[in-house]
């Protein structure tokens, strides 16, 4: 499975890889900057977009 998020500014890919988070994966995949994401990864955030984390970390 295969997940795009827009997460960038918030965590390199070594932070996310290997840990435990909780994804909706019963989703449509959808072409998402110009890759296939077959779920989403679900995040909690301060608003305003100041902080972002994963459900789960």
């Amino acid at each position: 499975m295969q997940l795009v998020t827009s997460l960038v500014p918030y965590y390199t890919e070594e932070e996310l890889k290997d840990q435990k988070i909780i994804v909706l994966v019963n989703l449509k995949p959808t072409r998402f900057a110009g890759e296939v994401s077959e779920g989403m990864l679900l995040c909690a955030g301060k608003e305003g977009g100041s902080e972002c984390k994963p459900l789960g970390l």
